[in-house]
């Protein structure tokens, strides 16, 4: 069984006005709190699981840092240790690296089979 280790955050660029800290406790309430320990992976609850990550995480963010937009992506993963799958994703953007950047963030729901995990890509943008 091979489990794949992803770092829990990695940050883009070095201009938020959110310490990273508060990000990373912000997004780990938020998914804990929609995704319980007992949590199996149902695909028929995954847009309504989606929905509540990435609201929860604009509300936020957005009134934690005002002056800035934001873009959230959540990813729902189920974890199957029968297979040897894995994710690879790249962003690319170009924008203001003092105003501007993007921070992901990994949420593990624990090491049991059918559990869910999560990867959220938080950007922000300064407003004008």
């Amino acid at each position: 069984m091979t489990v794949l280790k992803v770092p829990n955050s990695t940050t883009l660029s070095s201009s938020s006005k959110i310490p990273l800290e508060t990000l990373t406790e912000t997004c780990t309430n938020i998914c804990a709190d929609t995704l319980p320990p007992d949590t199996v992976y149902d695909a028929s609850k995954t847009s309504s699981w989606n929905e509540k990550i990435v609201h929860g995480i604009l509300n936020a963010v957005t009134a934690l840092s005002p002056k800035h937009k934001f873009i959230v992506y959540a990813t729902l993963i189920r974890q199957d240790y029968s297979s040897s799958s894995s994710i690879h994703t790249t962003s690319g953007a170009f924008w203001n690296n003092k105003t501007d950047g993007l921070w992901n963030f990994s949420w593990s729901g624990g090491d049991k089979e059918g559990g869910v995990n999560v990867v959220i890509s938080l950007a922000w943008i300064g407003k004008d």
